[in-house]
This record gives C-alpha cells, sequence and structure tokens, in this order.
C-alpha cells in the first residue's frame, strides 16, 4: 500500500522519528529490539511485531491467527507456536553478536515498513501527532486477515500443519523412527513416486496413491472390493497433482518438502496410534479424517465406506520384501510409451496379483538369473515342447523379481512381454519399423527384460517371401553388448529350423532346455491351483480328480505335454460340473438340475469328471477309463460272437490275443494290439474289424480303413506319410497319420496288406513296431492306443486238405501263415504282430455258420423293413427251410447275403415300386413256380372304416 503520510516517519538519515510514537508504541520497539537481540538478527519482521504484540494482551489478534489455521491451532497456543517458528528464521549477515538493532529504515522488512505506514495513516485521519498501539494492531490484523504480509502468511500456513514440530529433528528432518517399516517404505516410497513426476513436495496424492500400488494394503483391497482396478485410482491421483515431462531428483522428507496437509495427517497418526510406532491404518484414518482433495476423488469413486470397513478387518501387509518390491516398481516412473503400447508387463501383474503362482522350476530359474546378470549376451532362449511351461517360467521369473527373491542386480527391473505381431503391425511405410525397434531398444535398456514368446517370429533370419529379414540384424548389435535382456521362448523344432541356420544370432542366446516335469511336481503345480480354480468355477474338487487328471493325461495324450494336458484337463471337468449342459450327455444334465436345486452345495469335480473329458477328447470308453483294463475286457470274447457269426473261434482268439498283448507290452510303446487276420476272401475279416471298433471303442466310426491295393508302387508311400518337402503334395493331407492324429483311439484296418509294396510294407509294421507314426512334416501320431489289423487273403482249402485254415485257429494261427503265396511275408508277420487269426470258410464250420449268419442277416431285414417302410414283414417256414438248403453248402459271408438279396430283398423291393398300400406283407415258397411268392394285406379304405372315418375327419 502506498501512502503519501510516510514522509514525517523517517528523518533524511532512515532513522524512525521517536516524536510520532507515543509511549506505548516505543515500549513495543524496545520490546522488538530485545527480541532480535535474544534471536540474534537484526531485520525487523512483522512476525517479530505480531510476537510482541500478542504477549501485550491482544487477545484478537490470537483469534484471528487461529481463524486463519482453520482451528488447527487453539487461541491459547498461538504465541507459543509463532515464537518456536521466529527462532527457525535465519538471518545472512556476518557480523558477530549485535546490539539493539538501530530504528531504521534499512533495517525495516518491506512489510514492517508498510505497517508502519498505515498506523500512521490511522493517526493522521484522527489527527493526532503520534500513533498509538491499538493503531499498530490494526494494522497487523488487517495483514493476518489478507495474509499479504510474506513472514505472516508463511507463520499461518505452518501453524495449519497442527502440533508437527515434534515429527521433525533439528535439521527440520521428518523423524521416520516414529513409523513402521511398511509406514517408511511408504512414505519413502511416495517420495521417490512424487520425484519421478517432476514434483518437489511430498502432497496426499503421492501418499495415496503409493497404498493404492501396494497389494493387501487398505486402499487395494478396497478398490477391489469396489470393482476398480487400483491402477486406475492410481492413475487419477497422479493426474489430480499433474506432473512434470522430466523427473527431478530425489529429495529428503522433511518439513519444506511436506505439505501442510501432510503434515497434519502424519501429526493425527502420530497422536492417534495405538502402537508404538505408526501403521498403515493410521495413516488411512488420518487420510480419511483430512484428506482434502484426494478423499474428495476417493469419496466421488465410492472408496470411502469400503476404506472404513477394511480398516475393521484383522489383516496387515504381508511380508516386508514384497511390499518394498510394490513400492520400489510403483515409485518408478514408467517413461515408455513404445513398451507400453506394445507390451504387457508382467511385474506390474504380478504385483496387483493377476498372475497365477507359478511353483517349482527352481533349477531353470536359477540358470535364466545366471544368464540375466552376464554384463554381454544376457539372453537366455527357453526351448520345450508345446506345452512344458516355458510361459510360465517367465511368469515365475517375473514374480520373482517383484517379490524382492530375485537376485539384488535385478531389482527394480520390468519384466515386459512382447510379440511379433504387435511389434509389426502399424508399420506400413518404410522406416516406421526401424524407428520402432530403436525406440524400443532405447527403452528396454532402462532396467527392463523382455520377454518374447514364439521368439522364431521376430528372429528368424528370413521373411516369409523367403528373403532376409531385417529384423534380427537390428536387435543383433544390442544382443550383443548386453544393452538389453531378452528372454525368449521357442520349440525344439523351431530352434533347429531358424536359430541354427544363422549362428551369429545363435551365438548371442544362451539355450536353457525346459523339460516336461516329472509328475510329482506337476501334482504340486495342480495343488497350488486348485484353490484358485474352485473359486473361480465355484466347485470343488476332489483329491482322486488331480491324480486322474496326470495319469489319464498322461496314458491317453501321449502328443500333448504336463503340465498343460494335465492343467486342461481339470479347467475342462470344473467347466463340465459348474455348467451341466456343457458336457454333452444327459446324465450331466440331470446331475446338474440337481445340484441347483441346492445352490449352497458346490458341485464335486471327481474322477469320473476328468475321465469324461479325456473320453470326449480321444473317444475311449468312459467303461474303460473308470474301471482299468481288467474290468473292461471281462466279457469281451463273448459281444463279438454275437457281432461276428460263424467265426466263434476266430473271436475267441482275438479276445486272447487282445488281452495278451497288453500283459507282454505294458512296458513298451506299442499299440494296444497288432492282429493279422488270415483267410479267403468275403469270410468277414473286414466285418470283424468294423466289430471291433464297435465293441473297443463303441463308435464304428472309430475305424480308419486303408485298401492296400491302391498302395502297389513304392512312391504310393506319400500317400500315407506324406510327401517329402519339396515335392507336389507336401502340403496335402496324408492318409493315415493325420486321421491317427485326430481320433488316436481308432482300429486302422489295413485290408489286403499282402498286396502293398514290400518297401510299404516293411516301413508301415516298422512304424507300427514302434507305437508312434511320424509323417514327412514331423508331425507324429500316438498309436498306443490303436489296434491294428492287417488282412491277408488266401487261396480257398477244403476240410479234408486240413492246410492253414484246415487248423485250429487257435493253435494253428502260424500254419495258416506257412501256407502264404509270399514266404517272405510270412516271417514278417510272424515277428512283428502280436496274433495271427485265422479265418476259416463258413461250410467248415462245425456249427454250420452259414445257417448262423444267415438267420442275422434275416433278422436284420425284417428289422429295417419295419423300421424304414413301417410295414410287418413275415417270412413263412417253408420260405426259411429252402433258404436254409441252398445256404448250408455256401462258404462265403457275401454268397449268403446274395442269397438273401435273392429270394428275400429284390421280391419286397418289386412289390414295393407297384405301389399298393399295405401295412404288412408275407413272404413264401412257392413250389410250382420255384420262387418267392408275396402276399401283403392292404390298407382298410375309408369306406370300410364306418362310422370312425367321420370321426377321424372331425378330428382332422
Amino acid at each position: 500500500m502506498n501512502t503519501v503520510f510516510k514522509d514525517p516517519l523517517f528523518d533524511s538519515s532512515g532513522l524512525l522519528c521517536v516524536d510520532c510514537l507515543s509511549a506505548p508504541v516505543l515500549e513495543v520497539m524496545q520490546a522488538l529490539q530485545e527480541q532480535l537481540v535474544e534471536m540474534n538478527r537484526r531485520m525487523f519482521l512483522p512476525l517479530d511485531l505480531l510476537l510482541v504484540l500478542l504477549e501485550r494482551g491482544h487477545a484478537e489478534l490470537a483469534r484471528v491467527i487461529a481463524f486463519g489455521t482453520q482451528g488447527v491451532v487453539e487461541i491459547d497456543d498461538v504465541s507459543d507456536r509463532l515464537r518456536v517458528l521466529a527462532t527457525e528464521i535465519e538471518e545472512d549477515f556476518d557480523g558477530e553478536e549485535q546490539s539493539a538493532p538501530e530504528l531504521r529504515r534499512t533495517n525495516f522488512s518491506r512489510g514492517f515498513t508498510r505497517i508502519l505506514e498505515e498506523a500512521w495513516e490511522q493517526a493522521t485521519v484522527r489527527q493526532d501527532a503520534q500513533m498509538i498501539e491499538e493503531d499498530l494492531v490494526r494494522s497487523v490484523t488487517w495483514r493476518a486477515e489478507a495474509v499479504e504480509s510474506a513472514s505472516i502468511r508463511w507463520s499461518i500456513r505452518r501453524l495449519s500443519e497442527g502440533k508437527g514440530d515434534a515429527l521433525f529433528d533439528e535439521r527440520g528432518l521428518l523423524r521416520l523412527t516414529s513409523f513402521d517399516s511398511t509406514c517408511k517404505g511408504i512414505l519413502e516410497g511416495a517420495m521417490k513416486l512424487a520425484s519421478s513426476h517432476g514434483t518437489s513436495f511430498l502432497g496426499t496424492p503421492h501418499l495415496v496413491a503409493m497404498m493404492a500400488s501396494i497389494r493387501d494394503s487398505v486402499v487395494w483391497r478396497s478398490g477391489k472390493a469396489r470393482g476398480l482396478e487400483p491402477q486406475r485410482l492410481r492413475e487419477e491421483l497422479l493426474r489430480l497433482i499433474g506432473s512434470k515431462p522430466e523427473p527431478i531428483p530425489e529429495f529428503l522428507i522433511g518439513r519444506k518438502t511436506l505439505t501442510p496437509r501432510m503434515i497434519r495427517m502424519l501429526q493425527y497418526s502420530v497422536q492417534n496410534s495405538e502402537e508404538e510406532k505408526v501403521r498403515e491404518g493410521d495413516l488411512v484414518e488420518a487420510f480419511l479424517d483430512d484428506g482434502g482433495s484426494s478423499l474428495e476423488l476417493v469419496q466421488a469413486l465410492g472408496l470411502e465406506s469400503e476404506m472404513r470397513k477394511a480398516l475393521g478387518e484383522p489383516r496387515i501387509l504381508a511380508g516386508s520384501e514384497p511390499v518394498d518390491a510394490a513400492i520400489r516398481f510403483a515409485s518408478q516412473r514408467r517413461a515408455s510409451p513404445t513398451l507400453d503400447m506394445l507390451g504387457r508387463d508382467l511385474t506390474e501383474e504380478a504385483l496387483s496379483g493377476r498372475l497365477p503362482e507359478i511353483v517349482g522350476r527352481k533349477k531353470e530359474l536359477k540358470r535364466v538369473f545366471n544368464v540375466l546378470m552376464r554384463r554381454e549376451q544376457r539372453n537366455p532362449l527357453l526351448t520345450g515342447e508345446a506345452g512344458v511351461g516355458k510361459t510360465a517360467l517367465a511368469i515365475g521369473l517375473a514374480q520373482h523379481i517383484a517379490s524382492g527373491r530375485g537376485p539384488a542386480k535385478l531389482r527394480g527391473y520390468r519384466v515386459i512381454e512382447i510379440n511379433g505381431a504387435s511389434l509389426m503391425s502399424g508399420t506400413s511405410y518404410r522406416g516406421d519399423l526401424e524407428a520402432r525397434i530403436k525406440s524400443l531398444i532405447e527403452e528396454a535398456s532402462r532396467d527392463v527384460i523382455l520377454f518374447i514368446d514364439e521368439a522364431h517370429a521376430v528372429f528368424s533370419p528370413r521373411s516369409g517371401s523367403n528373403t532376409p529379414a531385417e529384423v534380427p540384424n537390428h536387435f543383433k548389435s544390442a544382443l550383443a553388448s548386453g544393452t538389453i535382456a531378452v528372454v525368449g521362448a521357442t520349440t525344439e523344432a523351431e530352434f533347429r529350423r531358424w536359430f541354427e541356420q544363422d549362428p551369429a544370432l545363435k551365438r548371442r542366446f544362451e539355450r536353457v532346455e525346459v523339460e516336461e516335469p516329472s509328475e510329482s511336481l506337476v501334482r504340486h503345480i495342480l495343488e497350488s491351483l486348485k484353490p484358485e480354480l474352485e473359486e473361480e468355477y465355484e466347485v470343488q474338487i476332489a483329491p482322486p480328480a488331480i491324480d486322474a487328471a496326470i495319469d489319464l493325461s498322461v496314458h491317453y495324450l501321449p502328443e500333448q505335454r504336463l503340465p498343460d494336458k494335465a492343467k486342461k484337463l481339470i479347467m475342462d471337468a470344473c467347466i463340465a460340473c459348474a455348467n451341466p449342459l456343457t458336457a454333452g450327455d444327459k446324465e450331466s444334465a440331470e446331475e446338474g438340475e440337481e445340484e441347483d436345486n441346492s445352490p449352497s452345495t458346490p458341485p464335486v469335480v471327481d474322477e469320473e469328471a476328468v475321465a469324461r473329458q479325456v473320453h470326449l477328447k480321444t473317444a475311449i470308453p468312459l467303461d474303460r477309463l473308470m474301471s482299468g483294463e481288467i474290468t473292461w475286457w471281462i466279457g469281451l470274447e463273448t459281444r463279438l460272437r454275437e457281432s461276428i457269426v460263424g467265426q466263434d473261434e476266430a473271436m475267441e482268439h482275438v479276445a486272447q490275443v487282445l488281452v495278451a498283448s497288453r500283459l507282454k507290452n505294458a512296458d513298451k510303446r506299442r499299440p494296444l494290439s497288432v492282429l493279422a487276420f488270415v483267410g479267403p476272401p468275403g469270410v468277414g475279416k473286414a466285418t470283424a474289424a468294423e466289430a471291433l471298433a464297435r465293441q473297443i471303442f463303441y463308435d464304428e466310426r472309430a475305424l480308419i480303413r486303408l485298401d492296400m491295393t491302391d498302395y502297389q508302387e513304392a512312391h504310393a508311400l506319400s500317400r500315407l506319410i506324406g510327401s517329402p518337402p519339396g515335392y507336389v503334395g507336401y502340403e496335402d493331407v496324408d492318409m493315415l497319420v493325420t486321421p491317427l492324429r485326430r481320433r488316436p483311439s481308432s482300429v486302422v484296418l489295413l485290408e489286403d496288406f499282402d498286396r502293398a509294396h514290400p518297401r510299404i510294407q516293411d516301413r508301415l509294421l516298422r512304424l507300427i513296431e514302434e507305437g508312434e507314426l511320424g509323417d514327412t512334416r514331423g508331425h507324429c501320431a500316438d498309436a498306443t492306443n490303436a489296434v491294428f489289423i492287417l488282412t491277408v487273403s488266401t487261396r480257398e482249402t477244403s476240410k479234408s486238405e486240413a492246410i492253414g485254415f484246415g487248423a485250429s485257429s487257435r493253435d494253428g494261427g502260424d500254419d495258416a501263415l506257412v501256407h502264404l503265396d509270399e514266404p517272405m511275408l510270412a516271417t514278417k508277420l510272424r515277428d512283428r504282430v502280436d496274433g495271427v487269426v485265422s479265418f476259416v470258410d463258413l461250410s467248415e464250420n462245425p456249427e454250420d455258420g452259414a445257417l448262423a449268419l444267415l438267420d442275422s442277416i434275416l433278422q436284420r431285414f425284417i428289422s429295417n423293413m419295419e423300421s424304414e417302410y413301417q410295414i410287418e414283414l413275415e417270412v413263412t417256414p417253408e420260405l426259411e427251410d429252402q433258404m436254409a438248403t441252398r445256404a448250408r453248402g455256401l462258404g462265403k459271408a457275401r454268397e449268403v447275403e446274395a442269397l438273401v438279396d435273392r429270394h428275400l430283398v429284390d421280391p419286397a423291393a418289386r412289390e414295393l415300386l407297384k405301389g399298393s398300400s399295405t401295412r404288412a406283407m408275407i413272404l413264401h415258397w412257392d413250389s410250382e413256380q420255384s420262387s418267392v411268392a408275396v402276399e401283403h394285406i392292404a390298407e382298410p379304405s375309408s369306406d370300410d372304416r364306418g362310422d370312425f372315418g367321420d370321426d377321424a375327419e372331425d378330428g382332422e
């Protein structure tokens, strides 16, 4: 304020005119001089005048100051608190102990001078020659209310901090000994968070943002309970306080770097803590009492009630290491736009609990850590079959670093997953990809570990057009020098195909082989996943279900790898039990309805639920999966006899060989059984194979039938296992390996095996014996759950010759091979197959197999007539006798079928073609014509219906 009445206050030398001061005012000035001598200062400040006036009993000034602090400081405490603050003001001058400073203009601050001028102006208005003490009081009061004086403004701000003086030591730094280790870490992390965002002070938003970054903290749990991602709350708080583009150096936590609200909160937490040291809950209570704009944001998001509820829970943060790691990561500034756009931060997800817990793999993890701590070429490459846990190993790496369990050298590192598709996308113009890779390498060089799954897609030395790829060349220098650390993952086949082609690229990676885990480790992994799966799908997993998932997947899913295949079985079983309609059978749906009636009881995932999933994947009968091999084979001989008529001894031999082959080959990787069906053409060998598919796998479609007469040339092998690379048809589907891969539990019928080319015979027999069929593209089909049947046709013999098929099929199977047209084939089959089954001519069957077959075909024909045309068919006994007489001399099944076609099917078909309406048909033998005659019963006409016809029409 400028005034024209200031000239009489000072003389020409700058001294204050004492004539303008009343006696009380002179006393005030003398008290001020004494106070400055005590404080070793020579500059008069408005704060000093305020103190003197308060000590002289001006209570209205104390009320004004207390009101300015918003009630934080009581009126009686204002004077004492201001004196403490006045002693903190330091003045730079070189003199030693000073005498009382003169009342000279140069010793008065600008604010003090204005107070004197305003007081003199008030005296002049009263036409008084001297200013009185009340003039000084009114001027100081106006200054305190307007807060225009720097010293008064500073003092009021400091007073509004509350009684926080005890929080700081003599240097003005926060006494961190008053806080426990968790709170100390939170405060230090909040300070680092503020500095990383270019903020030179620590405020409430920084503190709450840090607490939202720590898993299981009160703020974190409140956000989760409300359905709000804690990361979003963190971002909103940081946006509220703002940030600068560049970070600043870390600063000390003290009186000068804490906001007044933060000091009040800390003082509140110290005063109200029930323990010796302040805990996390005390900080949250202080925030909820006086949180300012940050509290308003929390209230707007609906988190206040959840936070108060969480305070009542008897739960504290986990061990110190995870908290320290969370604080360390959360306090870092994420200035990595390229990585944020292309990648997925596994470390951040591990801290927030969004990643599954990874157990085991300590040996491989140790090897990965050792490679990462190199100075150069610190790039481990995880190789292994699909499903063994390469990606899980990278997740375990991120969890170890996030929780502080990793090496000290890697603490604070971020594990970021990127893929080739995101790296290439959007780079349509030349130079875009190079600029993106350059930015990626620059950001990845700052405490980042890149994880690249399917690494061959990024580092392959050749592109899809078979031209040299450019991407690996951009990475090679950084990979070799150790500028970046890359953890890659690929399969064994892709490693051999791509990395071994480029020795320079291979040298930059250290191969870490990830083998399939043991069953004990897989059991441990599934046990760790059990609570999570039970909570997610709302089921209860019985302990036998885990053992069943491991055993059944190992036995019946050999193409896949542990632990992935066992984990998927458990998950599928949980889904099927939680949603019964997805199980695909009526039984499960009924069980689901019953369980829905009692929602308090969660469905139980047991051994049968897991076996049902294996059944759906492999078509292996559920009874066999549940009861095991011994129980399942019981009654097989009887079932086969019922399916194949007229070959009782052959079916008995088949059942015996099937069971015996499991005993002989239990410790070998061989098919369930390899059978050779030997016999004349048309005796039912192929029909027996179809019956085996139906009886063993409960599905006639579980039959892969190959006519080997199409493979009489050596080059025809390419049709079975695929063409070699570079030949026509390389990408075409083969006839044997692919169907067996899609359905490993099948009956493979190699019909007329003796007519295939010898080289094809040798190759197939060798593959069958190994239990694994591989195609030219590297795909393998597991044959351990399949039954292979090789049919071989021989010349017809009579019973009197007793050659081959005249011998007992039980004991003379090898004798049948002796009489084959090709002796070399007989030797091959004898050494490679589990059993040789002889199929006899039906006329040679002592129980007259032709008649039994005739009766079976006749009954099937009658049943088909009724199901297809709704006609009841009756065959007279005379016709049956005639057909039996004619069939008794037949030896082939095809001849018996032709007999039925000629005497039954053809006459019935001619009668149907006439178009006459009939509901029943009688076939009888006409001895005069020596042929079959048809007599049919026509449908009743409308006239014959009587009254019922009208009723029917009315009904219509």
